[in-house]
């Protein structure tokens, strides 16, 4: 690919990167708040223990009623890097939001193949003030997990149905895109188990209307 093409491809979604970041970074100077932080950070010493501890409780607790595995090992891993410090925390909510937008941008570009509407689509969702809770609020970082990975599920699964439409693809990349649509798919899921009602939704209407 040269560097005109990959200019080309990769402009606007650098553009809804700044536009997403210039928006939300203030909450990277926020602090642990009452609703929740406290429980799930300071107070919850499970998430702060060894590896081994943290991936065998991950997967087999359900903390505040919650099943979110990944999310869990994730918030492990902001843990051993920036320790209590709340800007570590906000720093990758705030990074997965960015590229669930730039995820949503190319999803909307298959879709309806414009750019100018795929453009348009990325930012309604990114930057309306439904989306602050989810990115600014500490123990809320599970949605912005989760919501990545959603709409890669959702690009895997429009990649096989491109394929289905051209026999000649089939093969290797109909594996390839099966694969990747399990793996995101239970990444998804175990992100967030709500995550599941949104996906059986999701793979009905696929069925019933394809």
């Amino acid at each position: 690919m040269n560097r005109e093409k990959l200019i080309k491809n990769w402009l606007i979604p650098a553009l809804i990167a700044i536009a997403v970041f210039a928006v939300f970074n203030p909450s990277l100077k926020g602090e642990f708040l009452n609703w929740d932080d406290l429980g799930n950070t300071v107070e919850n010493l499970k998430y702060r223990a060894g590896w081994g501890e943290v991936i065998k409780w991950s997967f087999t607790s359900f903390y505040r009623e919650h099943f979110m595995p990944v999310s869990w090992i994730i918030f492990a891993g902001i843990y051993k890097i920036w320790g209590l410090y709340p800007f570590g925390y906000h720093l990758i909510s705030l990074i997965f939001h960015i590229t669930t937008a730039i995820a949503l941008y190319f999803l909307a570009l298959k879709l309806i193949k414009s750019k100018l509407g795929s453009l348009f689509a990325a930012l309604f969702f990114a930057l309306q003030p439904l989306r602050v809770e989810a990115v600014s609020w500490v123990s809320a970082w599970a949605y912005p997990i989760c919501g990545f990975f959603s709409i890669l599920t959702i690009l895997s699964l429009s990649q096989i149905y491109r394929i289905k439409k051209n026999p000649t693809w089939r093969s290797h990349r109909q594996m390839a895109g099966s694969r990747s649509l399990l793996v995101f798919f239970d990444i998804s899921i175990f992100s967030l188990s709500l995550t599941l009602k949104i996906h059986r939704n999701q793979f009905t209407g696929s069925f019933i209307y394809t």
